[in-house]
């Protein structure tokens, strides 16, 4: 064997266990690979079905906060609604206050007209009193002085009718008088 085809043989001998060893490294990496690749395909499931878990909760997520936020406004127009009419009802009771307060002055002030007009009637009757007495009194002075001057007219015609009689027996003596 010449040399050439020996150095080949130790070459083919010394290359083949390297190159058994890169096969069943080969073998190997392609097990290894394949039980990789077969790992990924089931984790890609697995997330592909997380992805669909996720995308559920997501629209389950987003129909929560739809109805969440309906609800919101729901409640945020009834607060609204609520202060609306607490609002109305203070106004009512500021308007209720402020009429009383005005009933309330308006009736002090009649009360104060009344207690003048009640003053201004307490004298008035005080003066009619005292009129009435001054009254009375004249009256009374009147009443004598009537009597007084009656009995003075009774006595004057009296004494009117004493001297009439006087006067006619008087004529009649001149009549008589003359005739004779």
């Amino acid at each position: 064997m010449p040399t050439s085809g020996k150095v080949l043989v130790v070459l083919i001998l010394l290359v083949t266990p390297v190159w058994v060893i890169m096969v069943s490294a080969v073998a190997q990496l392609n097990k290894t690979g394949g039980k990789m690749v077969d790992d990924l395909k089931k984790q890609v499931k697995t997330l592909e079905n997380d992805v669909k878990t996720m995308r559920k909760s997501v629209v389950e997520l987003k129909d929560t906060i739809s109805l969440q936020q309906v609800t919101m406004a729901d409640q945020v127009a009834a607060m609204r609604s609520h202060a609306a009419d607490l609002q109305k009802t203070r106004t009512d009771a500021i308007e209720y206050a402020t009429r009383a307060q005005l009933q309330a002055a308006a009736t002090e002030e009649q009360a104060k007209a009344a207690a003048s007009t009640r003053d201004l009637r307490v004298t008035e009757h005080k003066e009619e009193i005292a009129a009435k007495k001054a009254a009375e009194e004249e009256v009374e002075n009147l009443k004598q002085e009537h009597a007084t001057l009656s009995e003075q007219l009774d006595k004057l015609r009296n004494q009117f009718k004493k001297t009439v009689e006087a006067n006619r027996k008087l004529v009649a003596r001149l009549k008589g008088r003359r005739s004779s």
